[in-house]
């Protein structure tokens, strides 16, 4: 802000009374045995550096671009933001020391013998050890928007960098997207066809209706992610599914999520490993990402914690990596996954919605031949959506203030634990296509925990039919040879 005073200090390139004079906007810090006092006064100089904030969970925080070291592993790659994103790094003590020389002058001695001096190591320990600090001294960092989004009270963030009433900060490069001042309810149905034709080449499961929910829930991951900050609750997940390979899943959750990161998100790993998940978990939430893509998944998905996360109230417990305390942190990530044939646990599917794809060879035949003849209205969609990123967003952002003008009218559905993102994101979505997206819900197949139960009955069939039986008769049964019939076989299949 403009009454900061500068964020580099002048004339204090050396020390002791030859150095040159410092500049007098800077505040001057008599250093001594005082350590509280002394503390408190660096913590009013830091203040002033343009660049520092506090975060919850980790004290003194800075943004960065993350870049990714040489020589990483597979496994630590998890656990580290993508290349090119913005993230929420903690402050190191030799950060604070060098902020401090450029936001303060430190002398020692009297008025006569008076010296340039570097701030002192307990000082800046003490510093750092704070971790909590006046919000009018150390501006709060609440997350990170790629992209403009809304406030909670419906307005929308789009000039850069920090903004004040809500915590954010936005990092936008591109050019100022102007927004309507009093969407109507045709501009925001517009927007939505317009946002819906980016899907137009892919072929959603089921009927005519089904096809329209399916459509409805991708527009809805577009809009989560930026109104995300505007709902005071949690969202759920999305998930896009397919019968076959070369359906298009990733490139269409990758898609949705270039609109809101002006990229496509870093493909993740999932894991069964809750501990693990817990500090991918952690890593997320200390970065701030907008959203977090768990790409390709082959497992069933289930684990307490990710459907934690996925229940969590604008905060989330994780613990902390390389040591054995949890600590709280902001938790506002949206989350897409993407996987063949996807089954979960009855807890997991009722947090997501469930988007499934068509294979291009059941759509079109076998035939390679067909295949490759098949034309494409969008053949390189990613590279389309980022050229029209900025049109497309006014589209997103059009629909949820529209919306919100029109009092936020209500689909009359409500995913139990998500009223909140319904009331903001579903609700508008339906508002604008008369599709709900709500109702993209995993089919029965989905459930792993259905599909065991039909194979318990299926082999319980098998092995005694419908004869009434003692448990020592069942002892007998299960003892014998019936574990080779070919008919348990296929049931157990």
């Amino acid at each position: 802000s403009k009454d900061r005073p500068p964020s580099r200090a002048t004339g204090q390139g050396g020390e002791g009374r030859g150095a040159q004079k410092p500049s007098p906007d800077l505040p001057e810090i008599q250093i001594g045995p005082a350590i509280s006092r002394i503390t408190d006064q660096a913590e009013r100089a830091l203040g002033h550096h343009p660049d520092v904030y506090q975060r919850t969970g980790i004290g003194l925080a800075r943004l960065i671009e993350a870049v990714e070291p040489p020589g990483v592993t597979e496994r630590r790659r998890q656990r580290l933001p993508a290349a090119g994103s913005l993230v929420v790094e903690p402050m190191q003590a030799a950060t604070v020391n060098e902020w401090l020389t450029s936001t303060a002058i430190w002398v020692s001695g009297d008025e006569e013998k008076k010296k340039l001096v570097q701030p002192p190591k307990p000082v800046v320990a003490a510093l750092v050890a704070r971790r909590q600090y006046p919000p009018e001294l150390i501006r709060p960092l609440m997350g990170i928007l790629e992209a403009p989004s809304l406030r909670p009270d419906g307005s929308v963030i789009t000039a850069p960098g920090y903004d004040s009433e809500t915590g954010l900060f936005l990092r936008w490069n591109g050019p100022p997207i102007e927004l309507p001042t009093n969407p109507t309810r045709d501009a925001a149905r517009a927007a939505f066809e317009r946002l819906a034709d980016l899907f137009c080449d892919f072929t959603f499961q089921g009927g005519e209706e089904e096809r329209a929910v399916m459509l409805a829930a991708c527009v809805a991951s577009i809009l989560t992610p930026l109104a995300r900050h505007g709902v005071e609750g949690a969202a759920p997940a999305f998930m896009w599914t397919a019968d076959a390979l070369n359906a298009g899943k990733t490139l269409l959750g990758s898609t949705c999520g270039a609109i809101v990161l002006g990229r496509a998100p870093a493909a993740r790993q999932y894991t069964t490993d809750d501990d693990e998940m817990n500090k991918r978990i952690f890593s997320v939430a200390i970065n701030g990402s907008p959203i977090w893509m768990l790409d390709n998944i082959k497992d069933r998905i289930e684990g307490g914690v990710l459907e934690l996360a996925l229940t969590a109230h604008d905060t989330i417990g994780a613990r902390k990596l390389g040591h054995n305390v949890d600590v709280e942190l902001p938790w506002r990530t949206t989350l897409y996954m993407t996987g063949n044939g996807a089954t979960y646990s009855d807890d997991m599917s009722r947090r997501l919605l469930h988007i499934a794809l068509l294979s291009r060879a059941r759509v079109e035949g076998t035939s390679r031949a067909s295949q490759e003849e098949r034309s494409f209205k969008h053949p390189s969609l990613l590279a389309h959506t980022l050229a029209n990123r900025p049109s497309l967003l006014r589209d997103a952002l059009t629909i949820l203030l529209a919306h919100g003008k029109a009092g936020r009218p209500t689909s009359g559905r409500v995913m139990p634990t998500f009223e909140a993102w319904a009331s903001v994101v579903a609700h508008a979505v339906c508002w604008a296509s008369d599709a709900d997206p709500q109702r993209a819900q995993p089919p029965e197949s989905a459930s792993a925990d259905t599909e065991t139960a039909r194979r318990v009955v299926l082999c319980w069939h098998a092995l005694v039919g419908t004869t009434s039986h003692t448990l020592a008769s069942i002892r007998s049964v299960m003892k014998g040879a019936a574990f080779h019939d070919p008919v348990l076989e296929l049931a157990a299949a």
